[in-house]
């Protein structure tokens, strides 16, 4: 598996889990699916951060 692959599969984890917080809460439908949108945006970018230090560390 990749590593592209995985950073995706993190952030749609850490949005579904957001979701589930949010819905949990009962915020409206429309502000909980941006909000997690935003933190599943905000994973994948961490998760690809991550990876690239990983990479230019092992290279």
């Amino acid at each position: 598996m990749s590593l592209r692959m995985i950073e995706i599969i993190a952030a749609l984890i850490a949005g579904a889990a957001a979701l589930l917080v949010l819905k949990m809460i009962g915020l409206v439908i429309k502000f909980a699916f941006v909000i997690a949108l935003l933190i599943t945006l905000g994973a994948f970018f961490a998760a690809r951060a991550i990876s690239a230090k990983f990479k230019s560390r092992n290279s």
